[in-house]
């Protein structure tokens, strides 16, 4: 047997005694556990697996294994520490404990919530859940051979909700695949989730005469999965969707139907299944769910087809990250020093903090970054200090306490003096953080907050415990994102709906514009007006707002058609990264009668795309990170200056 640390070590490792039951999986049970000793400070998913057969504990290591052949995936669950241990009293057993990392809720229990609600996810944001889950099981099944057998929405977690992440977990019937055999002749999954194939040697009681496609089973099961979450579907209304039995009416003998176009015809579950699939209105979703629920195993779509039918410009980058990303050496070509006529930017190189990124945002003149693994500062020449260890959901700074706040996994607020580094986790009552969505600085103490439901909330911290002081709600779909403008005393907010909405606190007044695409990274220009960026858009609109109105001043194109990923102010520029570029477009004094200059425009090549900017305003310098790494930048009016160094890694 593998050797593992031992029940001392976990007992002494966590709070077992008051772990609290979350649910249970394919082979045990799963509980929240505070760690106290060897592991980062917070809170854990820990899977007990309790068997007092051998061959069962084997077949746990098994998962563990699999999860060690994955090494490294995004949206994969995290598996921090393995325990395991046998009792004798009062009977023998074995026992093993996967200290994991936490999520915030299933996707089943999000599909629930929002069935109940009526609150649909949106395209946007179902295309990007899709993407997510389609990429991870793609580069298991290209890069580690390995397919999962039972995708259903519980084994999908949801880690974050803004950025919404979701993560694959419970690989207990997952295989492992390397001599390139595809076909299996098992039985293993849930019910309503099966492959035709694999529901008619379960509804016939032949679990090991069923010879099926391990890559097409998975993919079935995710399109039913798919389903569920697009339509808000209950677990009755997916009964029989998979069912391709017909019945001969001479004989009343069951027949297959799913290989067979004429047949199929007849076949209620087929029947059924088109009925749901028809309701979908999006293009591209549809297309990918009909090719991914296709009863016939020959003609389903493999994960590459999948993920082209809803990208139709997708090309395959899913290679093998068994590397830590971070440590791959990429020899690029890219410019240091650029300038036009205008403006002049500059490349100052990159900070060592090989860390992943969940967000970046400044301090002064420093860098909060946060990530599963908690919330770091860093320093412009370099270091990097983690001054919290819990897993954080949201983060903000406010700069006249010179701390940060969040909110983390588990549903505290806290905060940190940057100066002292000591802090402090406070419960609100009555606070539904797991609801939340968006947390941006306000002004002196306040932070607001945005949240599923299209609610607003002003959070201070001159009280103890922080409190909510204001609540409102006027857009009854999702927060995207928000900002505050502290002259007019107005928030302006993003919503799943596409509509953009101005809230005036100071008088009752509100203004409402329905844009043509979801608006998020929104970036405060003035006091009267504001930009953004969308996630299927080749351009950044320009907003301007007033007396009860929202208007667009101009749709500034990006040069190729590149869609943004990330936007930030600095100064009198408007600095953006796509996936091969990192540009600007100079913001007039008379924002009005902005006149588009593709001359202000700068265009910087790129190895690996940055998601994420920041402005630090004491420096005058812009900070990109592609999720691993920091890079620095300077952006101004022309210099003297017209070195240009062509070997220089960019992102």
């Amino acid at each position: 047997m593998q050797q593992f640390p031992t029940q001392i070590e976990f007992q002494e490792d966590f709070d077992f005694k008051n772990l609290q039951m979350l649910g249970q999986g394919t082979f045990g049970k799963v509980y929240k556990g505070k760690a106290l000793k060897s592991l980062p400070a917070g809170y854990y998913a820990l899977k007990i697996i309790e068997t007092s057969n051998e061959q069962a504990y084997e077949l746990a290591i098994q998962e563990l294994n699999l999860y060690q052949v994955i090494t490294y995936h995004q949206n994969v669950i995290k598996v921090h520490k393995v325990y395991s241990w046998m009792e004798q009293m009062p009977a023998k057993k074995y026992v093993l404990v996967f200290a994991m990392e936490l999520a915030q809720n299933s996707l089943k229990a999000d599909i629930d919530e929002r069935r109940k609600a009526q609150l649909e996810f949106g395209d946007l944001m179902l295309i990007d859940i899709m993407n997510q889950c389609l990429k991870a099981f793609y580069y298991l099944a290209k890069n580690k051979h390995l397919f999962h057998r039972d995708i259903k929405p519980e084994n999908i977690l949801v880690t974050c909700r803004q950025p919404y992440t979701v993560k694959l977990a419970d690989f207990g019937a997952g295989k492992e695949n390397f001599n390139g055999q595809a076909m299996l002749n098992t039985l293993v999954g849930t019910p309503l989730f099966l492959s035709p194939k694999l529901y008619i040697a379960y509804t016939t009681n032949q679990p090991g005469k069923v010879k099926h496609d391990l890559e097409k089973s998975d993919i079935f099961s995710l399109g039913i999965t798919f389903l569920q979450m697009i339509l808000l579907l209950s677990d009755k209304d997916l009964s029989k969707l998979n069912d391709p039995i017909i019945y001969e009416e001479n004989t009343g003998n069951a027949i297959d139907s799913s290989e067979d176009p004429m047949k199929k015809k007849d076949c209620q579950g087929w029947k059924k299944l088109q009925n749901q699939v028809s309701r979908i209105q999006n293009p591209q979703i549809k297309a990918c769910i009909q090719g991914m629920t296709e009863f016939s195993e020959r003609n389903r779509f493999t994960w590459l087809q999948a993920l082209k039918a809803l990208n139709p410009d997708y090309e395959d980058d899913e290679k093998d990250q068994s590397v830590h990303p971070a440590h791959i050496n990429e020899q690029t070509k890219a410019i240091k020093f650029y300038s036009n006529q205008n403006t002049t930017l500059r490349y100052l190189g990159t900070l060592n903090d090989l860390c992943n990124h969940k967000k970046i945002i400044s301090a002064g003149s420093q860098i909060l970054a946060y990530s599963n693994e908690g919330v770091r500062l860093i320093s412009l020449n370099g270091v990097s200090e983690c001054i919290f260890t819990q897993n954080v959901s949201f983060l903000s700074y406010l700069q006249t306490l010179n701390i940060c706040v969040g909110i983390t996994q588990s549903g505290e607020i806290f905060g940190v003096n940057l100066k002292s580094k000591t802090f402090q986790c406070e419960k609100i009552q009555n606070f539904q953080s797991d609801k939340i969505t968006v947390m941006k600085y306000m002004r002196k103490d306040l932070c607001i907050l945005g949240a599923e439901t299209g609610e607003i909330m002003i959070l201070a911290f001159d009280t103890q415990p922080p409190s909510i002081i204001k609540k409102y709600k006027d857009v009854d779909r999702s927060v995207v994102d928000l900002i505050y403008d502290d002259e007019t005393k107005q928030i302006i907010s993003s919503h799943e709906n596409l509509i953009i909405y101005g809230k005036y606190l100071v008088y009752e007044q509100s203004a409402k514009f329905q844009f043509d695409a979801q608006i998020h990274n929104l970036q405060l220009i003035s006091s009267e007006h504001f930009a953004g960026i969308s996630k299927n858009l080749p351009q950044i609109p320009i907003f301007h707002i007033k007396d009860g109105v929202i208007t667009i001043v101009q749709k500034c194109q990006i040069n190729g058609n590149n869609i943004p990923l990330a936007l930030t102010l600095s100064d009198n520029y408007l600095v953006w990264v796509c996936e091969k570029y990192i540009g600007s477009i100079q913001i007039s004094a008379q924002l009005n009668q902005l006149v588009e200059n593709k001359g202000n425009e700068l265009m910087v090549n790129a190895s690996k795309p940055a998601k994420l900017m920041c402005f630090l305003q004491v420096d005058k310098m812009i900070i990109a990170s592609d999720g691993l790494q920091l890079h620095k930048y300077q952006i101004g009016k022309k210099s003297q200056d017209k070195t240009v160094c062509q070997n220089c890694e960019i992102f």
